[in-house]
């Protein structure tokens, strides 16, 4: 099993991510991790991102999934996945992926970018980001995440046990 959980900065792709391997065992692996150096210093210094940078950026991370998906039974990668094309490019790639959009209301975003320090991206970078993320068009499942443990717990279950409703 593949679980890919996208959405906008703040949403908690992450804090679902930590879920799914604390309580269920899943391997985790924030995607971040794999961003090249130039587009980690373009991003802090906000500078632009390339799609040169954002191409290679998306050959790692399909590179990095395809090694965790050899030893591991159950993975989750989360990443945001701001362009379809990307999207479709990890499908392809994963046919078998199951892409869950993470969602959260605008204030616990804010709050959750209040709390951090050591983000690479600020306040202001998310909300720019999240202003040009593509609605997806590929099958996807949404987990909204209010910020309760428990209850994203049980939504992860839901999602794991298949009972979490697919949008087309």
């Amino acid at each position: 099993m593949l679980l890919i959980l996208f959405g906008v900065p703040g949403a908690g792709k992450s804090f679902a991510g930590h879920i799914l391997r604390d309580d269920y065992g899943v391997h985790f692996h924030d995607a971040d991790h794999e961003l090249p150096e130039d587009m980690r210093h373009a991003l802090a210094s906000k500078l632009p991102v390339t799609d040169d940078m954002r191409q290679r950026f998306f050959e790692r991370v399909i590179r990095v999934t395809r090694r965790l998906t050899e030893y591991h039974e159950h993975v989750a990668i989360a990443q945001a996945f701001m362009k379809e094309q990307h999207r479709q490019m990890v499908l392809r790639a994963f046919p078998q992926a199951q892409f869950i959009l993470v969602t959260s209301r605008p204030d616990l975003i804010e709050q959750r970018f209040a709390q951090r320090s050591d983000y690479l991206i600020d306040l202001e970078d998310a909300r720019r980001i999240a202003a040009v993320f593509e609605p997806p068009q590929i099958p996807h499942r949404v987990l909204p995440n209010n910020g309760d443990r428990e209850g994203l717990s049980v939504k992860l279950a839901l999602l794991l046990n298949g009972q979490l409703k697919d949008v087309t």
